[in-house]
């Protein structure tokens, strides 16, 4: 799944209610949002829970990037026991999400730990509540938050600037070098770092030629997508 998990933060437990049910996602984002969110928490007897989150991008244009805020809310409202973003960059890969066409948000929800959720007493199902807070569509055109985007342009910088230096360690020294390069830990990005693991374990699953096949895929879909990285 092509998501990335920015924040977790766990604050309070579930009520007993919500065990055995399904709730249904609502979209509480602002009017102009470029995509609409969708979908289902299902909360096990054993604690487990399940989710089926999509967004569907009402643009007419191709969708590269959305923000989306997630939290779980008491049936009051005034209190959260869970909130998360998750953040989708399609700016190294083809686009998230055709015009008129859905995307996932979030299908794998093994990021809760029914060990951590303690059983209140109250007796009304929490709610569910997902925001779009940043998007963008591949020609370029912004919606959201502006921290989210400088942070977004500064990450594909340093990822851009990562991949290049390995390519350039690859074409100048080969297979051993990029390995070597690999090797060496980002401790000045968390960009790097995310970057770095990704192809480490590209690495470990697929070999060193993936790898590089890997590096020049990125970079020639950040080519192609390049007036969406803005100042």
């Amino acid at each position: 799944m092509k998501t990335q998990l920015t924040k977790l933060v766990m604050f309070c437990g579930l009520t007993l209610a919500a065990f055995g049910q399904t709730v249904n996602v609502t979209d509480n984002s602002p009017a102009g949002s470029p995509f609409v969110i969708t979908g289902t928490l299902t909360f096990g007897t054993d604690g487990s829970v399940g989710c089926a989150i999509v967004g569907h991008n009402r643009s007419a244009k191709p969708l590269l990037t959305a923000k989306t805020h997630l939290e779980l809310v008491s049936a009051s409202g005034d209190a959260y026991s869970y909130e998360a973003f998750f953040q989708h960059d399609h700016f190294f890969k083809d686009a998230l999400a055709a015009p008129n066409s859905d995307f996932e948000i979030l299908s794998d929800c093994n990021i809760w730990d029914s060990a951590e959720i303690a059983q209140y007493t109250a007796t009304m199902t929490p709610k569910v509540r997902a925001t779009a807070i940043f998007a963008q569509l591949a020609d370029g055109t912004t919606w959201g938050d502006s921290k989210t985007q400088q942070a977004v342009m500064a990450d594909r910088r340093e990822m851009i600037s990562y991949l290049q230096s390995l390519q350039s360690t690859y074409n100048a020294g080969g297979t051993s070098a990029l390995l070597t390069a690999l090797a060496v830990p980002q401790i000045s990005s968390a960009a790097r770092r995310r970057r770095q693991h990704h192809l480490q374990h590209v690495l470990s699953v697929s070999g060193s030629n993936a790898v590089a096949e890997t590096i020049n895929s990125y970079l020639a879909s950040a080519a192609n997508h390049q007036s969406a990285l803005l100042p």
